[in-house]
């Protein structure tokens, strides 16, 4: 576990201006949902927002260059995070991010349609339902989700049955 920033993406990031060599670094910005957890959250919410199909489709491979981020910033790291424990976890993350969605997309649709630039409305409209799509082909990425909802340790089968139904007939928009 350790400091995670609640809401990590690319319109979070401060960028330098092109051309100035003076060494400035991106800045990370909006630390209200700032938090103790899962770095994978973080990971997994910036995924889905600010990436494209094709890197969640292959999340398998941004979790190999995740790992090899880590390693190579902090040596140290290599004995106490396996590749093995974030493919572990990367699916707990992807499933509470899920549930955030699920639980948002309302709330995000209704703060779109209030938009009174239509242009602006589109838009956020468009990138609700890309957001969606990217999770949906990110769940889809986990071979086994039998083996994750077996983990949960106070659901019946009937419970882990209705949830896998859930996760098909989701009531997102893509």
């Amino acid at each position: 576990m350790t400091c995670v920033h609640g809401d990590f993406h690319i319109a979070n990031w401060l960028f330098p201006s092109s051309g100035q060599g003076d060494g400035r670094k991106p800045v990370l910005v909006d630390f209200a949902t700032a938090g103790y957890g899962n770095p994978l959250v973080d990971l997994v919410f910036f995924m889905v927002v600010s990436t494209n199909d094709a890197i969640v489709s292959d999340s398998q491979l941004l979790l190999e260059q995740y790992h090899k981020l880590l390693i190579d910033s902090n040596t140290t790291l290599s004995s106490k995070i396996t590749l093995s424990t974030i493919r572990e976890w990367f699916p707990w993350a992807l499933l509470c991010q899920f549930m955030i969605l699920v639980a948002y997309d309302g709330i995000c649709r209704g703060i779109a349609q209030a938009e009174k630039d239509p242009a602006k409305r589109e838009s956020q409209l468009v990138h609700f339902c890309n957001v969606n799509r990217r999770m949906v082909l990110a769940l889809k990425g986990i071979d086994d989700w039998d083996s994750v909802l077996v983990e949960l340790e106070s659901t019946t089968t009937e419970e882990q049955e209705e949830a896998k139904e859930f996760c098909k007939t989701t009531p997102l928009v893509i």
